[in-house]
């Protein structure tokens, strides 16, 4: 017998992103989602997290990188998973991180 299952993808909001996260990973890059589309840096005095956007299940991120005299801004896109309303993972090319809501 087999058994067929259907996997619900779950449409995600800007209502399920917005708020403070915390990062799960030993860096702890902590971040704001506010709902005007700006981001804040929680600890982070060289990553500056500017704004936001949400298209489809990826997030932009606008970072300022601060640091060794010179200063860059890049957007950064993150596919999201979300298997909780309260955990959110982050993930591109490069890493992936967990987050959970604060």
């Amino acid at each position: 017998m087999s058994f067929v299952f259907k996997l619900f993808k779950k449409t995600i909001n800007d209502k399920d992103i917005i708020g403070s996260w915390l990062d799960q990973s030993e860096a702890q890059l902590h971040f704001t989602l506010l709902e005007n589309g700006k981001a804040l840096s929680d600890n982070m005095k060289t990553l500056i997290y500017q704004k936001w956007e949400l298209r489809n299940d990826s997030l932009i991120l606008t970072i300022k990188s601060e640091g060794n005299g010179n200063s860059s801004i890049d957007k950064m896109a993150y596919k999201i998973v979300m298997p909780a309303s309260d955990k959110m993972i982050l993930s591109n090319t490069y890493s992936s991180n967990e987050y959970l809501k604060k």
